[in-house]
């Protein structure tokens, strides 16, 4: 089995420990502890099977603070198939993580308005599809999003109007007309 050897990056390890600890498996006192059991057992998997990996956890940066990243490795194998090197990449994740948390609590923020309002609503693209439906109109209609979504709002609207529970009720309906 052929250790992980990293290079070491700029403000990155060398001020958390000098870089020969981080040969070998000396690099694990920089990931954070909680994420070293997963993260390790993916990392032996890769270097017993040869195959590369991916995989996120947090990584301690020079002054302290964990970010979280995307590590990537791919081996380099001899002629005969025999791994030789590891090749990786580590990416700053921490900020997009940030960003798609601040994504999250708006989403659920809007979520929140939408479902207050007293009403049936709904939006839709100019095509006519279903983008969004408050919890009303899918208790109105008895029916999911994924089937409000499916069959379509101005469907349920006329399967209403016409007192018929089913998109198969409302084509037959429409056949005796």
């Amino acid at each position: 089995m052929v250790p992980l050897n990293f290079s070491i990056g700029a403000g990155w390890i060398i001020p958390v420990f000098p870089g020969k600890q981080a040969v070998d498996w000396g690099f694990l006192v920089a990931i954070h502890p909680d994420d070293v059991p997963r993260m390790l057992a993916k990392y032996k998997e890769a270097l017993n099977s040869g195959q590369p990996f991916e995989m996120e956890g947090r990584f301690r940066r020079f002054d302290g603070e964990f970010r979280w990243f995307l590590f990537r490795g791919s081996p380099w194998h001899d002629e005969s198939g025999k791994v030789v090197k590891w090749y990786g990449t580590n990416t700053d994740l921490e900020d997009r993580k940030r960003a798609e948390e601040v994504l999250r609590a708006s989403e659920q923020n809007f979520r929140l308005i939408v479902d207050s309002i007293p009403g049936l609503v709904n939006a839709t693209t100019a095509n006519g599809e279903v983008e969004l439906v408050s919890q009303r109109v899918l208790d109105f209609f008895g029916k999911t999003f994924e089937e409000v979504k499916r069959i379509g709002f101005r469907l349920c609207i006329r399967m209403i109007a016409n007192g018929l529970s089913s998109v198969g009720a409302l084509v037959e309906n429409r056949r005796s007309l």
